[in-house]
């Protein structure tokens, strides 16, 4: 699989994650703690010294590579600021989901990891896009240097570069460009439960038009809709779960999805899941990863992740009593999630806490919306947050108008 297929899957099983950026936008600036890793998924970055800086970038990202990686792996601060040269789509992986993406998908970090090496080797002092005095520099300064994209694994030791485009593959091969802008694709995928192979259908998130973000952090797609792919269901045994959660069943727990068999395909009923799915698939798949979900334990978050999700498709639906239903339990898992994991990053606990006032508000409370919202803009490190801080300065306003209109 091409590191942008990795991508899309990565974006499929996380749709939290994708963000918007327009013109001018910044996605790091210099100096500031590294709390994300962005990955680009269409659009170009400039990179600059500082936001104040003028002229050509000094180097420029184009789709594939990330932002921010070396820093946020030193738990450091950004080396230069990167603004958005035009709209660009991208994945915002937190501080602390970092860790779990390299054991999730460890070829997906190996490139990364190359990438990152092929970078720091690209600024060593006198090359190219370095910050001495030399012909780099005039390149970066005069801005003839062209987006610069992730190191295809080609460019690794040849044996490497097999193992991660899979047994048989060319390397250095890249997909047909026809293929390579059509929204779906397939995947061969193993279940762990019953044995099956099937194709699983994902999305190229790239390929995609964003239409509007919604005050609840929800991208709205022209066309396909991300959320009806972001859980695989194999066909046989309707085991459902994200695309990085299908190799870690141990005998126990298979023996535990497979009991509960039979009650997934009589809650399934004639629903089929491969190829194209419309919402009420979307949300037929999703349930079941909810409920394998429940047999495998998975972490508070990831349910709350999960049940935003339904309440985001149900608004898809225009069924406002089954998006309030799953925005309510939403909120609860939310809310525990806050004042219980003790891994939350600052990050991560600044969007909860956003998110703990936005439910709030669009369930009818918005005196306690209001409670969040203050919580959000107050809280320390939010300034690192410019979009989060002006999004909950926003909705503090629009929840104290409410107030005083039913005053």
């Amino acid at each position: 699989m091409d590191q942008q297929a990795l991508l899309d899957a990565l974006a499929q099983a996380r749709p939290e994650w994708t963000t918007t950026f327009q013109r001018g936008d910044v996605l790091a600036r210099s100096g500031a703690a590294a709390d994300a890793l962005h990955l680009l998924l269409s659009g170009e970055v400039g990179l600059y010294a500082s936001v104040e800086s003028s002229g050509a970038p000094i180097d420029t990202l184009a789709a594939g590579a990330p932002v921010g990686l070396a820093a946020v792996l030193a738990h450091g601060a950004h080396s230069s600021t990167a603004i958005a040269l035009a709209e660009t789509a991208a994945l915002r992986v937190p501080q602390d989901a970092v860790a779990e993406l390299a054991a999730a998908a460890p070829a997906l970090f190996v490139r990364l990891a190359a990438t990152l090496a092929q970078e720091l080797t690209g600024r060593a002092p006198g090359g190219p896009g370095s910050s001495g005095t030399g012909p780099g520099d005039e390149e970066a300064q005069a801005g003839a240097a062209k987006p610069r994209a992730a190191v295809h694994p080609s460019s690794l030791a040849p044996s490497l570069a097999a193992e991660l485009e899979g047994e048989g593959a060319e390397a250095g091969s890249d997909a047909p460009l026809e293929n390579a802008i059509r929204p779906l694709y397939t995947e061969s995928v193993h279940c762990p439960v019953c044995e099956t192979d099937f194709e699983a259908t994902r999305i190229r998130i790239r390929a995609l038009n964003a239409i509007r973000r919604e005050s609840d952090l929800h991208t709205v797609y022209d066309g396909f809709n991300p959320l009806h792919y972001a859980m695989d269901v194999c066909p046989e045994c309707l085991y459902a779960a994200t695309p990085d959660a299908w190799s870690d069943c141990d005998a126990e727990l298979i023996g535990k999805l497979d009991a509960d068999r039979k009650d997934r395909l009589q809650a399934a009923g004639a629903m089929r899941f491969l190829g194209e799915r419309d919402v009420e698939t979307g949300i037929a798949a999703t349930l079941l990863a909810l409920r394998c979900g429940e047999i495998r334990h998975i972490r508070r978050r990831a349910r709350a992740s999960i049940l935003h999700k339904l309440a985001w498709m149900s608004r898809e639906m225009e069924d406002d009593a089954q998006e309030r239903q799953y925005l309510s339990l939403a909120r609860e898992e939310y809310d525990r999630v806050y004042r219980e994991d003790a891994e939350l990053s600052e990050a991560a606990a600044l969007r909860v806490s956003y998110l703990l006032g936005e439910l709030a508000f669009r369930l009818g409370e918005p005196k306690e919306a209001i409670r969040w919202f203050e919580r959000t803009v107050r809280s320390e490190g939010i300034d690192k947050h410019g979009d989060l801080d002006r999004l909950a300065h926003d909705r503090w306003i629009d929840a104290r108008e409410t107030m005083r209109k039913s005053a």
